[in-house]
């Protein structure tokens, strides 16, 4: 009479076969014996070297490293253990956990595929409205008929490509249409990471004081912290060499409307030189005249009016003013309602 198998306390839940001297494997679970089955082109014995395994991978095996093998559609995780002097071979099944990381790794690729699409509708964006503001300026000083219906032609003939490449990033990025809470001082320190080494090789010195107990805000946290970031990056790109920044919770009036609590994000760059402040102020002020400014400087400008209507679309404001030879710049955005 056969004496049964015992089965080592703790890897009762997995499929277990003890390993035989000669390295075939005796079934001590069912669902060995079911995998055994699943695994072998016949029904007879089967032993390590029989498992479809490379030769790395019956090396790593055999000095007991966890090992990948895998179907058209199961997956499992083989170890061989030793217990009590017996050597055992241990067979987990993974495939849920690889169903979750093979999505997990796909939705991971779409991000970064939508952050592609994202940053060249940005960049050819960047471009058209450079072709809007050249041609604005030219129909001011072209008097011929013929040369005035080519300018519209090729104002048309930009809006139609941003518009279609903005459409295009938009289906690849496809971004939340909720508008979710989020702490402001979180998104600050997020911008702030992504601009303080770049800030500090331009030369600039950074300044942030933030209130404790700030109130949170609706909307996208996403686009705010793309906002913050774009007017660092004008501050970065036109060599300004200090920035002091402010962030706080206070009533405000926003666009002339009544006083409500919001939180206010103040900034005090500078020095200015007169021809890149002028721009500046141009474009956060929403002069009409403001193309010609954007059309001299569109990788940084561009970014500027981006910025600016962000903060319409929220709810908020956005304020800039001369002191001196320093900008000051106030963000404003509306305090979520209790």
């Amino acid at each position: 009479m056969s004496v049964p198998l015992t089965v080592p306390a703790g890897l009762v839940r997995d499929a277990i076969a003890k390993i035989a001297s000669d390295g075939s494997l005796q079934p001590v679970t069912s669902s060995m014996r079911d995998w055994i089955a699943e695994v072998s082109d016949d029904s007879g014995p089967i032993g390590l070297e029989q498992l479809p395994l490379d030769e790395d991978q019956q090396i790593a095996l055999a000095d007991g490293e966890s090992v990948m093998m895998a179907t058209s559609h199961d997956h499992w995780q083989l170890q061989k253990v030793v217990v009590d002097d017996a050597d055992w071979l241990v067979v987990t099944d993974v495939a849920e956990r690889e169903r979750y990381v093979t999505a997990s790794l796909s939705a991971a690729r779409n991000r970064s595929l939508g952050g592609v699409a994202g940053a060249v509708a940005h960049d050819l964006n960047n471009q058209f409205s450079l072709v809007l503001a050249l041609s604005a300026c030219l129909e001011e000083f072209v008097q011929d008929d013929a040369e005035r219906a080519t300018i519209r032609e090729l104002e048309l003939e930009a809006r139609s490509g941003s518009h279609m490449v903005t459409a295009l990033a938009r289906l690849l990025v496809r971004p939340s249409r909720t508008r979710e809470l989020f702490s402001p001082s979180e998104m600050l320190e997020d911008a702030m990471s992504v601009m303080s080494k770049q800030l500090q090789q331009d030369g600039a010195i950074l300044e942030v004081d933030v209130a404790e107990g700030l109130p949170s805000i609706r909307g996208s946290s996403v686009e705010v912290v793309q906002s913050v970031v774009c007017i660092l990056q004008a501050f970065g790109g036109l060599e300004v060499t200090s920035i002091r920044s402010t962030m706080s919770s206070e009533p405000y009036a926003i666009a002339g409307g009544r006083r409500r609590d919001c939180v206010v994000w103040r900034c005090l760059a500078g020095p200015w030189h007169e021809d890149a402040m002028a721009p500046m102020l141009a474009v956060l002020n929403a002069d009409p005249c403001h193309l010609p400014h954007v059309a001299s400087n569109p990788g940084i400008l561009t970014g500027v009016a981006n910025a600016l209507f962000v903060q319409k679309r929220m709810g908020g404001d956005i304020q800039a003013k001369r002191e001196g030879d320093l900008l000051s710049l106030t963000l404003v955005w509306p305090a979520a309602r209790a």
